[in-house]
């Protein structure tokens, strides 16, 4: 194995990266940090520069002090001069990869059957730093494990963690230390599991902690000429709604998930299946959802306890679920339906009282001339210029979607590209000036910041600390409807999911798939009916709290709060009738629990510090019973 010694990120793959890291909830750690280095997979053999294996020349490129990662200045850590080894894995500079590519990268082989192993040498002592690695992790190829050893000797003391896996698309791999003194030489090897095919490796980014960069947040509000106030108010509806409602709905529903006689696919079927433009087109002429009923949608989402809705205006296959003259390609113009069901729906959130806000695909549309495509074109059709597909396309549909639907609380961008320059994305935030009050997402590119960030299909172990998050989360496998969709998840996960993000600060975005008929699948509306039901009684603990003042969620549960109340949601009922609230300082005044009208006082003792509340032999609630704490002061 060569030995190599870059200490550089690489520029054109850092904001890939990043979206690829919050994707799984990591970016964003409540730590400042600086890149050190950054190594990225291949999508296809078109991508490989050649020459030997390990870091080819040219995909390490300098980072300049303006360079944005996730948001957050990056700067090179000056003292650090890290080498690397390489286990025989191909790398290149892949351009403008985006998350979608890193995520998806749905290749039969791994790298080899045997560890991939990385060295590090020549970092600064008294350092801490933190590696990471996104492992792919599909279906054929079990979870794949990290070990670390300093010195060739195993090093039990330093933190080495699985930071969340993603449904059939990969886990993270994380470990952290602090440099020891010395010539040390620090080895990381990623192993395959018993009965795994092999190692891929889509990933690998150090970063020194603790470096003290400035919040991200301060540039956005110079630049809306926001005072931190303003921002507040803007922002505020969201962070006390909490729960919302995502919708994937587009052309791909009338494939159910199926074709060529498979039935594994969702929304990127006409990628993944490298469908012709003209065929996959076509579909339109059996896209009518004569059963959408914008009112029933719209109460779904309320009577669950969703105060908004997010709804894919267009998706990557480019076909737009609105009226629109920039093109017929539409929901309006090329289908029977010949209606546009963002009118209807826009007119059912206002008439009950919910936020509407709209998903488009900026960069990717695999339809259009100049679209990008991020795991390749595969038709002549779309070759053309980004830039005419920019003017002719994405500023006439966002001209459209800010104008024509009443307020739109939302605009959730996604896949940013390196054709995401800052020249074309301040172009798109002009059309955004028509909705002054208007929340976006961290996924435009161009260095642009956003509202929101978006850990998708992964809830961050410890919340993203001072900055406004939403994970986004399918109910089962796919965003797009299947009709053999049937790893849904229970009523119980789903709804300790929403208190356990709310109780880390941040608001779930449940996704649901409507079928290509115009109806949302029953397996969701279950779902959706039973979470309503647990709403109904515990919504005020949900709804405009904020996390619990504890430093560690307890044993039991999770714990949310407002001015004089803490809400304990109980997962695990004790079998001793007594909940111990540890470290509670403040008085309490009176504890009973949410559930019911009568709201009987629990007793309550406190002993050195911990608050034990006696309740019920049974618990009221198996998914989760809320015990409310009304207190003197702000615990």
């Amino acid at each position: 194995m060569a030995r190599i010694k870059p200490i550089a990120l690489l520029k054109t793959f850092a904001g890939a990266f990043a979206a690829m890291l919050a994707a799984v909830g990591i970016a964003g750690a409540a730590e400042p940090t600086t890149v050190v280095w950054s190594q990225h997979d291949v999508t296809s053999p078109n991508d490989i520069l050649g020459g030997p294996a390990g870091l080819l020349p040219g995909s390490a490129k300098a980072v300049d002090s303006s360079a944005t990662l996730k948001g957050i200045e990056y700067t090179l850590l000056p003292a650090a001069t890290l080498g690397l080894n390489s286990g025989g894995f191909p790398l290149a500079d892949v351009g403008s990869l985006s998350d979608v590519a890193l995520n998806r990268l749905f290749r039969k082989s791994g790298y080899g059957a045997g560890p991939i192993s990385y060295t590090i040498t020549g970092a600064t002592p008294g350092q801490q730093y933190r590696a990471q690695f996104f492992v792919l992790n599909q279906a054929w190829q079990k979870a794949s494990t990290l070990t670390v050893t300093l010195n060739g000797a195993a090093s039990p003391a330093w933190e080495v963690a699985t930071r969340g896996k993603v449904p059939d698309t990969g886990r993270l791999l994380e470990a952290r230390w602090t440099q020891p003194p010395g010539e040390n030489t620090i080895t990381f090897t990623i192993t395959k599991s018993p009965g795994g095919e092999g190692v891929q490796l889509s990933g690998f980014v150090v970063h020194a902690l603790g470096a003290g960069v400035a919040d991200p947040s301060e540039k956005r509000v110079k630049m809306l000429g926001e005072t931190p106030e303003q921002r507040d108010a803007r922002m505020q509806w969201w962070r006390d709604a909490k729960f919302g409602m995502f919708i994937h709905w587009g052309l791909y529903s009338v494939t159910e998930g199926e074709w060529g006689g498979k039935t594994d696919y969702g929304e990127w079927i006409m990628c993944h299946c490298k469908i012709p433009v003209k065929e996959y087109a076509a579909l339109a002429a059996k896209f009518n959802p004569v059963k959408f009923d914008a009112k029933a949608w719209v109460q779904t989402a309320k009577d669950a306890g969703m105060k908004y809705i997010v709804i894919t205006a267009k998706h990557h296959d480019g076909f737009a679920m609105f009226g629109s003259k920039a093109d017929p390609f539409n929901i309006v113009d090329a289908t029977p339906f010949k209606r546009d069901p963002l009118k209807e729906l826009a007119a059912e959130c206002e008439n009950q009282g919910i936020k509407l806000g709209f998903y488009y695909s900026q960069t990717q549309d695999w339809h259009q001339p100049g679209g990008d495509a991020v795991l390749g074109r595969w038709d002549p059709a779309q070759n053309g210029s980004f830039d005419s597909y920019l003017q002719k396309i994405i500023l006439p549909h966002l001209k459209e979607l800010m104008t024509n639907y009443g307020p739109v609380a939302v605009l959730w961008w996604d896949t940013p590209t390196g054709s995401m320059t800052p020249d074309r994305t301040d172009q798109m935030k002009a059309m955004l000036k028509l909705q002054p009050g208007i929340i976006t997402n961290n996924r435009l590119g161009g260095k642009n910041a956003g509202d929101t960030q978006t850990p998708e299909q992964e809830i961050p172990a410890n919340g993203i600390p001072g900055k406004d998050w939403e994970t986004c989360m399918t109910m089962g496998k796919h965003w797009g409807y299947n009709k053999e969709d049937n790893q849904t998840k229970s009523a119980t996960e789903l709804i300790r999911m929403l208190i356990d993000i709310v109780s880390k600060g941040g608001n779930f975005l449940m996704n649901v798939g409507p079928t290509g008929v115009g109806e949302f699948p029953e397996r969701n509306v279950q779902r959706l009916a039973e979470i309503g039901r647990w709403m109904r009684i515990n919504g005020e603990a949900i709804h405009g709290t904020t996390p619990g003042p504890f430093p560690k969620a307890p044993a039991w549960g999770r714990v949310t709060q407002k001015p004089g109340k803490l809400y304990l949601h109980v997962f695990d009922w004790p079998n001793d009738g007594k909940l111990v609230v540890p470290g509670l300082t403040a008085k309490v005044k009176t504890a009973y629990l949410l559930a019911g009208t009568n709201r009987v006082a629990l007793n309550t003792t406190t002993n050195t510090g911990d608050v034990e509340v006696t309740v019920p032999a049974q618990a009221p609630d198996a998914v989760a019973t809320v015990v409310v704490l009304e207190t003197d002061a702000k615990p």
